[in-house]
């Protein structure tokens, strides 16, 4: 056979084989309404061989009960992010079956302390933003289940001190976000023990020169925001030389 016949021969076939699958009958699927629901809300949805896998809806004030309860049934799912939404702990109940959550967006929401009793049966979270919310130091202590956890975002929550002995079960920890926080340099001793941390906020918050050098201690840091703290220039340089690979934001230029 010449290479042409055969090279006729297989583009019959293809034909043949697109053709086939053209006339089979399309089924939309309830993953097909929710994405083109969430589309039209102006949301954004990724997903992989027909399964959804990441959800944002953020700053959509509508989303009740029912659109969490229908959320909630992608059990494939690994990011969801409802930053600046209403949900709250009612909602949060819903996500038990979310076994493969790794990122799972708070910020801005109505979530407190009781909330984070459904989170902690998420296991596999690795990045948990939760900040402007009600979260307490009491709140911080269910999530001592999360051995994944990478970052956390406690920004402008009622953490204090006492609240940070719990972060030290999170071996993995790489990024933390306190600022706007009542963390005083006697916090600064706890942050000063958690070694694997790379990045940390602690913008407008109430730490001083006297606290600041015991972050020295953390030798992967490599990016550290102290900016609108009483720290000071001397401070800063004294921190700076004992980190000198990390990037110390300490004011903001006008």
């Amino acid at each position: 056979m010449s290479i042409r016949k055969m090279l006729d021969s297989h583009l019959l076939a293809l034909i043949a084989l697109i053709t086939f699958f053209a006339q089979l009958p399309y089924s939309w699927s309830a993953d097909d309404a929710i994405i083109l629901e969430i589309k039209r809300k102006g949301g954004h949805v990724f997903s992989d061989f027909g399964q959804i896998i990441e959800i944002n809806l953020n700053g959509h004030d509508q989303i009740d009960e029912a659109w969490i309860e229908r959320i909630s049934r992608e059990r494939g799912m690994t990011d969801l992010s409802l930053e600046q939404t209403p949900i709250g702990d009612k909602e949060i109940k819903l996500f038990t079956h979310l076994k493969k959550l790794e990122w799972l967006n708070l910020y801005q929401t109505q979530i407190t302390d009781e909330g984070l009793r459904t989170i902690a049966q998420l296991t596999r979270l690795k990045h948990l933003p939760m900040g402007k919310t009600h979260i307490t130091n009491e709140g911080i202590k269910h999530l001592k289940t999360l051995s994944s956890i990478e970052y956390l975002g406690l920004r402008k929550t009622f953490i204090t001190d006492k609240g940070l002995e719990t972060l030290k079960s999170f071996k993995k920890l790489k990024g933390l976000h306190l600022g706007e926080t009542d963390i005083t340099n006697e916090g600064l001793k706890t942050l000063g023990t958690l070694s694997s941390l790379t990045k940390l906020w602690l913008h407008d918050t109430r730490i001083s020169d006297d606290g600041l050098l015991a972050l020295g201690a953390l030798k992967k840091l490599s990016q550290l925001i102290i900016y609108n703290t009483k720290v000071t220039e001397n401070g800063y340089r004294s921190l700076q030389s004992m980190l000198p690979d990390c990037f110390i934001l300490y004011q903001i230029e006008d």
